[in-house]
């Protein structure tokens, strides 16, 4: 066929396979008059031939493959209520402009140019794979719930974005060739997520809140290459998320509270700012690697939780990121750290690698247990005299390997309690004050203090 057919809100029905061999308009009007294909429907010539469909407020149903055999060009739904593909649609471009009920497919989307798929409506669900190429994009403007299944995994050539209000509930993956994926609206996730934008230039931005479906279970990894990653709003905040995996990225910025089993960040070319509160809860804990990081609140671990820190650029704790930990503290990487932030955790190790600056006063304890405490890089203050530094390691030992103090001098040096401690440089202080100890206290270095309290 090549005619277009309108009715007066009355059914149009194809219970045969039908080829296009012109462009095609249905129209049932703005009434309840249904389209339906029941078998298969063809273009003459592959990704020439238009199908353009208005219901108003009746149905259009697909029951057998569209384009399997020769690809339609663009096929356009204007209107209906719900849309239902029961088998693959293979087209030019595939346009939704608008849907009050649901739009549910249930085969495969394939389309082959820039225009990709764009769906405007109420509610979709995408139980089958999507592929775009030649640059396609895939657009959703869903106001109500958009589904994404396990076998909804989409491989694109172009951007993916979600908008309209609505919320989305996923266990679909997501790649595409260096374009941004974004979700506007708050994000569910029903099964491990894996999105990717290659190695090139492709954010992943969440302006909305992420959360799991079971607490602890659902894992979210996230391949940005020298995109960013943006989270808006909170992620695990009604429900923790299984393990968050940052595979790669230039900046990762999290405005809001992380709560999850577990962080990873397995690169970082730029800085990763973490302005909410963190919280884990498995031996994995919080891993982190890459340039600089910034954490501007509190990390909390529990379940023998790590907090590992391996940073090339400038690590930033500020006084608000205390940090309650489970598990060892420790940072490595070769970038210096410029720290406020208290570190407490249950008689686990908590170690520096590189040079500090106390932007703040600083207290580490390890508990009354066996949790050592070390300094293998300098340790100076911000302010000369200023910033203090009090370390209790219990039944542990402190050992300090650089000078402390020397480019300039710190504050109050307290050490509440150890086993040994040992200085194998200089300290330089306004005063250095060690409350108990058990072992052997050696200062292989020169101790100088500049106020009345002198040396206790």
């Amino acid at each position: 066929t090549a005619g277009d057919i309108t009715t007066t809100n009355d059914a149009i029905t194809f219970s045969n396979d039908v080829t296009l061999t012109g462009n095609v308009a249905l129209d049932t009007g703005a009434g309840a008059g249904t389209i339906t294909f029941s078998d298969t429907l063809d273009a003459t010539s592959a990704g020439t031939e238009t199908l353009d469909l208005t219901a108003g407020t009746g149905n259009v149903v697909f029951t057998g493959a569209v384009g399997a055999s020769t690809r339609l060009g663009d096929l356009t739904i204007v209107s209906a209520a719900d849309v239902t593909a029961a088998s693959t649609i293979t087209a030019s471009a595939i346009d939704q402009q608008a849907g009050t009920g649901t739009t549910t497919f249930n085969g495969a989307l394939n389309t082959n140019t820039a225009s990709g798929i764009d769906l405007d409506g109420t509610a979709f669900a995408i139980n089958a794979t999507v592929t775009t190429t030649s640059d396609g994009v895939v657009t959703i403007t869903n106001a109500g719930a958009l589904t994404i299944a396990a076998a909804g995994d989409m491989t694109l050539d172009g951007v993916f974005a979600q908008d309209g209000g609505g919320s989305v509930a996923t266990a679909g993956d997501i790649t595409t060739t260096n374009d941004a994926i974004s979700f506007t609206n708050d994000v569910t996730l029903t099964g491990n997520v894996a999105l990717s934008t290659g190695t090139g230039a492709g954010t992943i931005t969440f302006s909305d809140t992420v959360d799991a479906t079971s607490a602890g279970t659902e894992t979210l990894d996230l391949t940005a290459g020298t995109g960013n990653v943006v989270f808006s709003a909170a992620v695990g905040g009604s429900t923790r998320l299984g393990d968050l995996t940052i595979v790669s990225a230039a900046d990762v910025t999290a405005s809001s509270t992380i709560t999850a089993s577990a962080i990873d960040q397995q690169a970082g070319t730029g800085t990763t700012t973490f302005n909410g509160a963190l919280n884990t809860n498995t031996a994995s804990g919080i891993d982190l690697d890459g340039t600089a990081f910034t954490i501007n609140a509190a990390v909390t671990t529990t379940n023998d939780g790590v907090v590992s820190i391996t940073n090339a650029g400038v690590l930033t704790i500020v006084a608000a990121a205390d940090m309650t930990l489970d598990g060892a503290f420790t940072q490595s990487g070769g970038g210096g750290v410029s720290t406020a932030g208290d570190i407490t955790t249950t008689g686990d190790v908590i170690s520096f690698t590189n040079v500090e600056t106390l932007a703040g006063n600083v207290a580490r304890a390890t508990g009354a247990g066996a949790g050592t405490m070390s300094c293998s890089g300098t340790v100076d203050a911000t302010s000369a005299g200023t910033e203090t530094l009090d370390l209790t390691a219990g039944t542990a030992n402190v050992s300090f390997a650089a000078a402390v103090g020397a480019s300039t001098r710190l504050g109050v040096l307290t050490i509440v309690s150890a086993a040994d401690v040992t200085a194998s440089s200089t300290i330089t202080a306004s005063a250095i004050d060690q409350q108990a100890g058990t072992g052997t206290t050696t200062f292989d270095g020169a101790i100088n203090t500049n106020t009345a309290s002198g040396i206790d």
